[in-house]
């Protein structure tokens, strides 16, 4: 009965100061509640920041409806330091009793370090109001920590990086806290466990199948495989593993079965088989070699190396020695990548902006067979050697195949057009017809190898993934 009445007690007192503070502006009630309780008070400088922090944690939890205003009235008041909104921020933070909406307007105003210190330590429970505090960070170094933190806690929450559980929302929540910046080597660490934790997931839940696509968004498929993502999978897989051995243990039951036993090498040729698709499927689409598409992999071995020209060669049935040899290299690290959002008409267009030794490399090397009569695939001004200097090759730019648009860009990337045009022309002539003599007589010496059994690799057979429950493999599911 005691307990009832001190309770009736307490929220009629409530109820009061609300009736009294109902008429009040954002500055009366820090004035009457935080300013002047303090005054005139022998206290130490510490006593008085936590006196006033804790009053106006005070003052927002009794005003709700004007949290924002007194917060941004306090925040400019010269009356109350950054260091009472700091210490009313941990406050909150700390209390179970004060919600979490109130910590989050407290936090936003903090100062950087206060903000981490708070995140870091888990003071706010809800993760929407957790990330949008974020944006209150300046501080990039500060801000990279929020963010790595709030992914850490995303990895080792199992339950959220279930299928289903819109994993990728929340992680693109979490990046977009980023704003203009770019990944850090810090983020990314994190990053990539977490997403190789959900490919772990969905790899035993799911018969080896994995969402590659869904995580693109995030890390595009050359930089998963540079990060060595099949590896770190297997990682985390045989992690997840241990975790269910342990708590089995303790339960002392029966420690479950895996549904699908991790294969390296199967997980690795499925990440090359997407990169492959989607080289060959945006070549396609733009009218451009594979290789124009294909991107650095990093230290693969010989035996990922042949299968990925092979399934190259199960795409793309037409592509060549060569292109595949440059595709190979290009994957290796071996020559750069090709510039990407560029394409080869402006490329051949600033290539008729050479000199003449353009038109003679062309005519030399093609015997004017880029195109035939008809179409006057390349014209070439029949006039005064003073006019040849003056004009400039007219092309048809569709006319021209693949090979002859990768011939003549290579040409170029390698400087040859350029240190052509610096050599006079009598010269010039005679270095481009030595060119074409070495040509011929490399092709005469060396010639083309065969392919038929690079592309004699096992198609890869990925599982469709299951829409419903009851087309999951028998077994336990990680992150039970």
């Amino acid at each position: 009965m005691k307990l009832k009445n001190i309770g009736e007690k307490v929220q009629d007192k409530i109820r009061k100061l609300a009736e009294e503070n109902e008429e009040k502006t954002p500055e009366e009630l820090l004035k009457e509640q935080v300013i002047k309780p303090i005054e005139g008070k022998k206290l130490s400088e510490e006593e008085k920041r936590k006196k006033q922090a804790e009053n106006l944690v005070t003052v927002l939890q009794e005003n709700p409806e004007m949290q924002q205003t007194i917060v941004e009235e306090a925040a400019n008041s010269e009356q109350i330091s950054q260091d009472v909104i700091d210490k009313s921020a941990q406050i909150a933070a700390e209390s179970s009793k004060v919600p979490d909406k109130v910590t989050g307007t407290l936090v936003e105003k903090a100062s950087d370090e206060a903000t981490v210190d708070i995140l870091k330590n888990e003071g706010i429970d809800s993760r929407e109001i957790r990330i949008g505090v974020i944006d209150s960070i300046e501080d990039q170094n500060k801000r990279e920590q929020a963010i790595c933190g709030e992914l850490e806690k995303l990895y080792k929450a199992s339950k959220e990086l279930q299928p289903g559980k819109g994993v990728t929302q929340k992680i693109q929540d979490i990046l977009d806290k980023l704003g203009e910046n770019k990944r850090t080597d810090k983020i990314n660490e994190v990053l990539y466990k977490t997403i190789a934790k959900v490919f772990a997931i969905e790899y035993n839940n799911y018969n080896g199948a994995m969402k590659i696509y869904a995580m693109e968004k995030f890390v595009p498929i050359d930089e998963m495989i540079r990060a060595k993502m099949p590896q770190l999978i297997e990682k985390e897989y045989r992690k997840i593993g241990k975790e269910r051995t342990i708590k089995a243990n303790k339960k002392r039951e029966k420690t479950p079965r895996e549904k699908t036993p991790f294969d390296l090498e199967k997980a690795t040729q499925i990440f090359l088989n997407q990169m492959a698709m989607e080289v060959t499927g945006a070549a396609k689409k733009e009218h451009k070699s594979d290789s124009a598409f294909m991107k650095n992999l990093g230290d693969l071995t010989e035996s990922e190396l042949t299968y990925l020209t092979g399934k190259f060669l199960d795409l793309n049935p037409e592509i060549g020695t060569i292109e595949l040899e440059k595709i190979v290299k290009i994957a290796k690290g071996e020559i750069k990548e090709p510039a990407q959002n560029s394409r080869d008409v402006p490329v051949l267009q600033k290539m008729q902006e050479e000199d003449l030794s353009l038109r003679e490399l062309i005519s030399q090397n093609t015997d004017n067979t880029l195109g035939n009569e008809d179409n006057d695939t390349i014209k070439v001004n029949e006039s005064t050697e003073e006019q040849k200097t003056e004009q400039k090759v007219d092309f048809d730019l569709s006319a021209l195949g693949k090979e002859e648009i990768e011939a003549i860009k290579q040409c170029m990337e390698a400087g040859l057009i350029e240190n052509l045009a610096k050599v006079p022309e009598d010269k010039r002539k005679k270095m481009i017809k030595a060119i074409n003599n070495s040509l011929e007589e490399r092709t005469k010496t060396n010639p083309t190898l065969e392919t038929s059994e690079v592309g004699k690799t096992e198609e890869l057979k990925t599982e469709k993934m299951p829409n419903k429950p009851e087309d999951k493999q028998e077994g336990y599911e990680i992150g039970d």
